[in-house]
């Protein structure tokens, strides 16, 4: 399915992620979560269209588990990571109002 669908829409349905040439950027990263073990980073995929950044499953299926409308990134902070110090944490913040309501994603 193209991301231009309605299955986009302010649902949580699972979609397939956009084919490679609409994407800018595809990266794998680690999304930082907390989980009862405490904090643990998750591989993600990360595809950077012209309107809207992606998270996907990786594997071969893509399956598109939140984004970001760029319209509603209010931040983009690249800093050290306070527990380990060589590597890096990028930071992704959005507006209160948008689609994602302030939330931060920390990879």
């Amino acid at each position: 399915k193209s991301l231009g669908t309605a299955a986009l829409s302010r649902t949580h349905s699972l979609v397939f992620g956009p084919p490679d040439s609409e994407c800018v950027r595809v990266a794998k990263a680690f999304k930082k979560a907390l989980d009862t073990t405490g904090i643990v980073w998750r591989e993600r995929m990360m595809m950077l269209t012209k309107d809207r950044i992606l998270f996907l499953e990786v594997g071969e299926e893509r399956n598109v588990l939140d984004y970001i409308d760029l319209c509603d990134m209010v931040e983009c902070e690249v800093k050290k990571d306070a527990e380990n110090g060589n590597d890096e944490e990028l930071i992704l913040r959005t507006t209160e109002d948008g689609r994602n309501c302030g939330q931060s994603y920390k990879f």
